[in-house]
């Protein structure tokens, strides 16, 4: 594919394509997993949604934007979002990051009107645990009935994933809704 991308972009999707190298993977671009959308107007340049096919794997879009990586997971918009300065500053974090949201077990528990994601390692072991939102006075009646949703890995893997990123606060904004 012969495209021209911003700075800023091409930054975001050398990001994605060290994880999916890393997970043995083919580049975003040249992956037969994922549709891309191109934008000529708007807020993003390119959309990357996981096409996999299988039994209950993770709906995941992705955005690579001038200002920054928002990412869309099981229909909850903005579910992850970084900006342009912490992809620049902190590319390893993000990176490990993405490679456990990739190759781990994805679990969405709604609760109390609170979102929890948490990522599981092929052992049962939680890797990581993030408030991604809340489920707000207008939400839509599926978010509020599942309590529970598990999906399989997009990229299942043996090897044990990288451990407590902790990212909450720290390395990038986790949006609410």
């Amino acid at each position: 594919m012969n495209v021209r991308f911003s700075r800023a972009v091409t930054r975001q999707l050398a990001l994605i394509d060290r994880v999916l190298i890393s997970l043995g993977k083919r580049a975003m671009l040249e992956n037969e997993d994922f549709r891309i959308d191109h934008a000529s107007a708007g807020t993003y340049q390119l959309i990357a949604t996981i096409e996999r096919s299988g039994a209950n794997i993770l709906p995941c879009s992705i955005y690579l934007q001038g200002d920054g990586l928002r990412i869309d997971l099981d229909h909850i918009d903005e579910a992850l979002e970084w900006p342009l300065r912490d992809i620049e500053e902190n590319p390893k974090t993000i990176q490990l990051f993405l490679v456990n949201l990739f190759r781990c077990f994805v679990l969405f528990d709604t609760s109390n009107r609170t979102i929890i994601m948490k990522l599981f390692d092929m052992n049962g072991h939680i890797v990581e645990e993030l408030k991604i939102g809340t489920v707000g006075v207008f939400a839509s009646i599926r978010q509020i009935e599942v309590k529970q949703h598990l999906f399989y890995p997009i990229y299942p893997s043996e090897n044990p994933p990288v451990e407590n990123l902790q990212l909450l606060g720290e390395h990038g904004k986790l949006a609410s809704m």
